[in-house]
């Protein structure tokens, strides 16, 4: 019986981990200096690197919509087309996004669905806001290009955006507590597993102007490693462990030369 009440406890406390969670990153996203973004582009990154958001995730290049359709090992795709003018309303650009690169590589474009309205499939939603599905026969071939195209837009390697949410959960987990090893490993599965890093152009007094930079511009990057590293900082199995004593390594390189977060970079 205890130990179904603990696992009942875990439970309940991942539950309301994850919902504190979501609002908290969106609101550092939205308040914060380095940031500043709306609300709406706070959910875009969330999004686009692994969380989930009520944004749902369009494209505006037809090649896009067609290589993400495919994906998997359905013989059948099927594309949703946005036509009435009260669902463009309600769409947000994302293709000049701030902060996230990988929505800028796919064209990205996000649809707030009204709240009653959850399944786009569904006939409601298709009369309400003009949706219009297509389907196409995908096949060995089809498949073989368009995966790699898909590949290509989800690449997080070269990506200077990825590992924002990588740093910011370690942060949070400082600050808040450690997750359940169920969370962890969801949200392991999940983020682009990329290092924080970035190149200060210039400092002024306490201040610096800074690049951020992708995985590809350190020596080495093992990214099995890195996901032990954050699975033991953010894993309330691992309470000896705490990316904070890890921080302690951390300073400035000089003007020019690449600065990591020691929490998701591990040089050793």
């Amino acid at each position: 019986m205890v130990k179904a009440w603990r696992f009942v406890l875990i439970a309940y406390l991942s539950r309301w981990k994850i919902s504190y969670l979501l609002p908290s990153l969106v609101n550092h996203f939205v308040g914060n200096d380095t940031y500043s973004l709306t609300e709406h582009q706070a959910h875009g990154l969330l999004q686009h690197y692994g969380l989930p958001t009520t944004v749902i995730d369009f494209t505006g290049d037809l090649t896009n919509a067609f290589a993400f359709a495919a994906a998997g090992d359905h013989t059948v795709g099927r594309v949703a087309v946005l036509t009435a003018p009260e669902c463009l309303e309600r769409v947000i650009d994302f293709t000049e996004h701030p902060w996230a690169e990988r929505a800028q590589r796919q064209a990205a474009f996000g649809l707030v669905p009204p709240d009653e309205l959850i399944d786009l499939k569904s006939e409601a939603a298709r009369s309400r806001l003009g949706i219009r599905w297509y389907e196409f026969p995908v096949s060995p071939s089809d498949r073989d290009c368009l995966h790699n195209r898909s590949q290509e837009l989800m690449r997080w390697t070269d990506d200077p955006s990825a590992g924002f949410l990588r740093f910011h959960l370690t942060e949070f987990v400082e600050a808040h507590g450690k997750f359940s090893p169920e969370l962890t490993d969801w949200l392991l599965d999940r983020i682009p597993i990329a290092p924080y890093c970035y190149i200060a152009e210039s400092f002024e007094g306490n201040n610096a102007i800074v690049y951020f930079r992708s995985a590809k511009e350190l020596p080495t990057y093992d990214e099995s490693a890195e996901r032990e590293h954050s699975r033991r900082y953010w894993s309330c199995a691992h309470p000896e462990c705490f990316g904070g004593a890890t921080l302690k390594a951390f300073s400035w390189q000089p003007a020019g030369k690449i600065t990591y977060d020691p929490r998701t970079y591990h040089a050793d």
